[in-house]
């Protein structure tokens, strides 16, 4: 199965909302509880109206296939200064499109290191079934892609000097390994 998540973004104005800023609703759940506030003394200021709800994006989270994900060291011409030799974490993550679609890769694990991230690249390829390229980028940036309806795969490689960094990428999350985020633009 497929777990899917809803992000959305809520303003008010001169209203506090609790338990937090942020409210995030899971497929298993059918609601969530959320309280508004006027903390501002002698104000005349009323809710008005609902609450309005935009949805940005569907956010699909994938898992990486096990059996096509290897550590490989790389040739010579790849190596750090005195010769230290670097090796490459191939994931391989598969995900159906049931309409036309546009796309970000997003890596939750690897976006929150930005500047301070210790590994040297992180990088993903998109293909069709028919392995025809259809785009690439990197999980810090922005990318959009726009694909049809259809079955794809998407190949990361992520680069460090110490295998066990990377190895660590294929036990993480319970045995799962890393995930990977499709945010898919709702219109």
């Amino acid at each position: 199965f497929t777990l899917i998540d809803k992000s959305y973004s809520i303003q008010f104005y001169s209203i506090l909302i609790s338990p937090s800023n942020s409210l995030h609703l899971r497929s298993i759940q059918s609601y969530e509880r959320f309280i508004l506030e006027n903390h501002l003394n002698n104000t005349y200021e009323e809710i008005n109206g609902l609450p309005i709800v935009h949805w940005k994006y569907l956010v699909q989270t994938l898992r990486s296939n096990k059996d096509k994900s290897k550590i490989q060291i790389l040739s010579k011409t790849d190596c750090l200064p005195e010769q230290r030799k670097v090796y490459q974490l191939i994931l391989t993550f598969y995900f159906t499109l049931l309409k036309a679609s546009e796309i970000q890769v997003k890596c939750p694990y690897l976006y929150e290191l930005l500047y301070d991230n210790e590994y040297d690249a992180a990088l993903w390829m998109c293909f069709d079934t028919n392995k025809q390229y259809l785009g690439a980028g990197d999980v810090m940036k922005d990318y959009s892609l726009k694909l049809e309806k259809g079955d794809f795969v998407i190949r990361i490689q992520i680069r460090h000097d110490k295998y066990d960094l990377l190895e660590r990428f294929l036990k993480d999350n319970g045995g799962t390994g890393l995930t990977l985020h499709i945010e898919h633009r709702v219109t």
